[in-house]
């Protein structure tokens, strides 16, 4: 069983996790293991998944600036206040 988890390992990049590996081996083997026992196996045999860094996503420099035109005012409505300055609720 420890060849079969070495072997898949070794063709998958170090990429199977214990669960993915019993599943494997389950249906390899077509008799069921437990992932604990795989977990176990693959600890003692140094045949962990190896972690990945994650990559850098570049990002811009500059900040995107806004288009500075007015919206359209589509509805015709009135923005004219009766009294500026105040909270539209206390009017």
């Amino acid at each position: 069983m420890v060849q079969a988890i070495r072997d898949e390992q070794v063709f998958h990049s170090y990429a199977y996790g214990a669960k993915r590996m019993a599943r494997f081996l389950s249906m390899h083997l077509e008799t069921p293991i437990n992932h604990k026992r795989v977990v176990w196996l693959m600890r003692e045999n140094d045949l962990n998944s190896r972690v990945r860094l994650q990559r850098f996503k570049h990002c811009r420099l500059e900040p995107k600036i806004p288009d500075s035109r007015p919206f359209i005012d589509k509805l015709n409505r009135e923005f004219f206040l009766k009294n500026p300055g105040r909270n539209w609720s206390q009017t």
